[in-house]
Protein backbone atom coordinates (compact mmCIF):
# COMPACT_ATOMS: atom_id res chain seq x y z
CA UNK A 1 0.00 0.00 0.00
CA UNK A 2 1.30 3.43 -0.96
CA UNK A 3 0.28 6.71 0.68
CA UNK A 4 -3.38 7.61 0.49
CA UNK A 5 -4.21 10.46 -1.92
CA UNK A 6 -5.18 12.78 0.92
CA UNK A 7 -1.91 12.22 2.83
CA UNK A 8 0.23 13.56 -0.04
CA UNK A 9 -2.38 16.06 -1.26
CA UNK A 10 -2.72 14.40 -4.64
CA UNK A 11 -5.31 16.85 -5.97
CA UNK A 12 -3.15 19.85 -5.02
CA UNK A 13 -0.01 18.31 -6.51
CA UNK A 14 -1.76 17.49 -9.79
CA UNK A 15 -3.33 20.96 -10.01
CA UNK A 16 0.01 22.64 -9.26
CA UNK A 17 1.65 20.76 -12.12
CA UNK A 18 -1.21 21.68 -14.43
CA UNK A 19 -0.85 25.34 -13.42
CA UNK A 20 2.81 25.30 -14.44
CA UNK A 21 1.87 24.34 -18.01
CA UNK A 22 0.93 27.99 -18.56
CA UNK A 23 4.43 29.16 -17.61
CA UNK A 24 6.36 26.79 -19.89
CA UNK A 25 8.16 28.51 -22.74
CA UNK A 26 7.83 25.72 -25.29
CA UNK A 27 6.08 25.31 -28.60
CA UNK A 28 2.38 24.44 -28.59
CA UNK A 29 3.28 21.02 -29.95
CA UNK A 30 5.76 20.39 -27.12
CA UNK A 31 3.30 21.69 -24.55
CA UNK A 32 0.59 19.34 -25.82
CA UNK A 33 3.03 16.42 -25.54
CA UNK A 34 4.06 17.43 -22.00
CA UNK A 35 0.43 17.78 -20.90
CA UNK A 36 -0.48 14.41 -22.37
CA UNK A 37 2.47 12.70 -20.67
CA UNK A 38 1.50 14.17 -17.30
CA UNK A 39 -2.17 13.26 -17.69
CA UNK A 40 -1.19 9.68 -18.53
CA UNK A 41 1.04 9.64 -15.45
CA UNK A 42 -1.77 10.98 -13.25
CA UNK A 43 -4.22 8.43 -14.64
CA UNK A 44 -1.79 5.58 -13.97
CA UNK A 45 -1.48 6.36 -10.25
CA UNK A 46 -3.34 3.81 -8.15
CA UNK A 47 -6.50 5.17 -6.54
CA UNK A 48 -5.92 5.98 -2.88
CA UNK A 49 -2.54 4.26 -2.83
CA UNK A 50 -3.96 0.82 -3.59
CA UNK A 51 -0.95 -0.66 -5.36
CA UNK A 52 -2.83 -3.89 -6.05
CA UNK A 53 -4.63 -1.89 -8.75
CA UNK A 54 -1.40 -1.18 -10.66
CA UNK A 55 -0.74 -2.98 -13.93
CA UNK A 56 1.74 -5.85 -13.47
CA UNK A 57 4.50 -4.00 -15.36
CA UNK A 58 4.47 -1.23 -12.71
CA UNK A 59 4.59 -3.48 -9.67
CA UNK A 60 7.87 -4.15 -7.93
CA UNK A 61 9.39 -7.45 -8.88
CA UNK A 62 11.24 -9.01 -5.97
CA UNK A 63 14.13 -11.18 -6.99
CA UNK A 64 15.44 -13.73 -4.52
CA UNK A 65 19.20 -13.36 -4.57
CA UNK A 66 21.52 -16.21 -3.67
CA UNK A 67 22.72 -16.18 -0.08
CA UNK A 68 26.39 -15.77 0.66
CA UNK A 69 27.97 -18.59 2.62
CA UNK A 70 29.85 -16.85 5.46
CA UNK A 71 31.95 -19.95 6.01
CA UNK A 72 33.25 -20.01 2.41
CA UNK A 73 36.85 -18.98 1.85
CA UNK A 74 37.23 -15.74 -0.08
CA UNK A 75 38.83 -16.20 -3.50
CA UNK A 76 41.96 -14.20 -4.22
CA UNK A 77 42.61 -13.32 -0.58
Amino acid sequence: MAHKDRSWNRETVENTIRTWFGFMHVTQRSLAKIQTEWEIRFASLPPNGDTSMLPEEYKLQWIVLPRRDPTAVAHGA
